[in-house]
């Protein structure tokens, strides 16, 4: 028991500082630390999720799309309200991201087929 409280301190340790990366811009670091999120939280999404959206922040299109397509392989859940506009499920989420990265690669049936995705996912959830 003692050592699920240590991995969950730890766990909120290494979430607070790439909160902090993020909101200094640190990207690079920031990714780092989802990195090792992932490494503690392998079957969660947040993780790759948030990586993801630091690729895009950075404007590297292709390399936001495996972490981003990683998520969809995942266990899909409600992600927390404000972190992705629109967007009820981390599945969802993922969409929109990807959408966006194809968009910008000019991948425009790809973007399509993610924003019909995300579409159809939204619809199921609100079921």
């Amino acid at each position: 028991m003692q050592a699920f409280g240590m991995a969950q301190s730890q766990v909120q340790q290494i979430l607070e500082r790439a909160q902090k990366l993020v909101d200094n811009e640190d990207l690079s670091g920031a990714r780092k630390a989802f990195g090792e999120l992932h490494q503690l939280l392998p079957h969660h999404p947040m993780p790759l999720l948030s990586r993801s959206t630091c690729y895009l922040q950075e404007e590297r299109w292709a390399a936001a799309i495996p972490d981003a397509l990683a998520v969809l392989d995942l266990p899909d859940g409600p992600i927390e309200e404000g972190v992705a506009p629109n967007c009820s499920t981390y599945h969802a989420a993922a969409c929109v991201r990807l959408a966006k990265a194809y968009n910008e690669l000019k991948r425009h049936d790809d973007c399509q087929r993610m924003l019909a995705r995300r579409t159809t996912i939204e619809e199921n959830y609100a079921r």
